[in-house]
């Protein structure tokens, strides 16, 4: 039996309790590592371009090196800095994917399927997840041609004489060209949260993806807006609730761990030296404290000495690192459930198609037919060779 959903606003509000689901922390939580381990060496390949000392690197971030928060990527040379975007466009193309795969299990369980498998949700990724990259893209290519276009209108400048007048004349026609630019550009920021649930819910490929954009954009413009600001609140709101839980677990598992072992206290500022990226921005501490799940980072003074606490220290770090993954991935599965039920939504208002009702192939027919119908020219009429 599939969910029944309102149709409205009232729909974002199951993302909290529908992204609060094992496969889809998990699902998260295999793409952020898999990021990670993408955006990591690539980022010390930065820093070592750059000129620093890779052990100095290492002992002041350790898994995640973030040189934006701390500075050191303004001293960045252009190859360095070129090299830093490579690795954060890896792993935003991953969290793409597993957004795909996020909002296809959530597709899945709310048709009626409780049991569709995170591993199914991963593989349809990235089988079909490719449109998540493309559709973007073709949209920043066609906007680049677009401000092309416009540069060489006004190269025409150049030419003697007459050059200053035709630039004048055409400043009009250049002005509504920019206009068309910044409407692509829009697009292109739309495209990041249409097409990963157009994919999940109805299979499209990169020209589906572009005109789901577009369709959104025009028809549900203001529902988009209102309903991402909405999911947006919702989603801070579900993270400080799941890191203020988080946070005492941790400090009831160290509290129980100190009975069972008292050098856990000793091992807990180890991880801590380890583990703790958050300080290295304001603006980051400011947040986990908000969140909740920044107060079990906290060193409590004490030293280690003995190698073995060190290096359970060190193996402890990095299981925080995993728990702090953790919250950032049910944040990232809020989000994209979220993002489902907005598109589900939103293609019932604009296009009247229930998609838990039809089958992904059947939505593929109306869409192509509702496309067709949009691209006769007006006038046309049947004629005996096409009744």
């Amino acid at each position: 039996m599939g969910a029944k959903l309102h149709f409205n606003f009232k729909d974002v509000f199951r993302a909290p309790r529908l992204g609060l689901s094992a496969k889809k922390i998990w699902i998260e939580l295999v793409g952020l590592v898999v990021g990670l381990l993408l955006y990591t060496p690539i980022t010390y390949g930065a820093f070592a371009l750059a000129g620093y000392d890779l052990r100095q690197v290492w002992q002041f971030y350790h898994l995640m090196p973030v040189p934006i928060l701390t500075g050191e990527y303004t001293l960045f040379s252009a190859s360095a800095k070129a090299l830093w975007w490579l690795g954060v466009l890896l792993f935003f193309v991953v969290w793409l994917f597993a957004g795909v795969a996020v909002s296809k299990v959530t597709y899945e369980q709310l048709k009626g399927d409780e049991f569709y498998e995170a591993g199914k949700g991963l593989k349809f990724a990235l089988a079909k997840g490719k449109a998540t990259v493309l559709a973007p893209l073709v949209i920043l290519v066609i906007t680049f041609l677009v401000l092309l276009a416009e540069l060489v209108i006004f190269y025409l400048g150049r030419i003697p004489a007459v050059g200053p007048y035709l630039d004048a004349l055409l400043f009009f026609p250049a002005f509504l060209i920019s206009l068309f630019a910044i409407y692509l550009t829009i697009g292109f920021l739309v495209s990041f949260f249409v097409v990963p649930p157009a994919v999940a819910t109805t299979k499209a490929d990169t020209f589906d993806g572009i005109f789901e954009t577009f369709s959104v954009l025009n028809e549900q413009n203001w529902r988009f807006v209102v309903y991402e600001a909405l999911l947006l609140a919702i989603t801070c709101l579900a993270v400080v609730i799941f890191g203020f839980f988080a946070s005492w677990a941790v400090k009831l598992s160290l509290a129980l761990m100190k009975v069972a072992w008292p050098k856990a206290l000793y091992a807990h500022d180890v991880a801590v030296r380890f583990a703790d990226w958050f300080s290295l921005s304001p603006v980051l501490t400011i947040l986990a404290q908000w969140a909740g799940f920044g107060s079990f980072i906290q060193s409590l003074g004490y030293t280690a000495t003995s190698s073995s606490t060190v290096g359970a220290g060190l193996v402890l770090g990095v299981v925080y690192y995993v728990i702090t993954w953790v919250i950032f991935a049910f944040c990232g599965s809020v989000w994209w459930v979220g993002q489902t039920l907005i598109y589900i939504v939103l293609s019932k208002k604009k296009d009247n198609i229930d998609l838990l009702a039809q089958r992904p192939e059947a939505v593929e027919e109306i869409i192509l037919e509702e496309r067709d119908e949009a691209s006769k020219q007006p006038g046309d009429s049947p004629s005996e060779d096409n009744p």
